[in-house]
């Protein structure tokens, strides 16, 4: 799901219209894999790409790869997981879920 300040215009479309993006904009992207990884010592790549208008209408294309090591060792994932970022996250997805009256205190 998505949430924040966006336009989506068509339901089930993977793709969102943002009216600015500057040096103070975050995205967070939530990803599930449910194939098994490489074994330990293996990489595996993220890629996402940001379409832009700059300006002055040229248009731009700027890809982001991020390659993660693969990992057995549940403190490696901790080392370089953003904690900050994840708990803004959790945040916003339950004041969604406060406001929108499907908030659970339960596990």
């Amino acid at each position: 799901g998505y949430s924040g300040s966006f336009c989506k215009h068509a339901p089930g479309a993977h793709d969102i219209d943002l009216a600015a993006v500057d040096c103070n904009k975050a995205f967070v992207v939530s990803l599930k894999h449910e194939e098994k990884l490489n074994p330990e010592g293996h990489e595996s790549c993220v890629q996402c790409a940001l379409l832009y208008t700059t300006m002055t209408g040229e248009r731009r294309i700027r890809v982001h790869t991020l390659s993660l090591p693969c990992t057995n060792v549940l403190g490696n994932l901790f080392r370089s997981a953003d904690l900050d970022a994840q708990l803004q996250t959790y945040v916003s997805q339950y004041c969604t879920a406060v406001l929108s009256g499907t908030a659970s205190l339960t596990a």
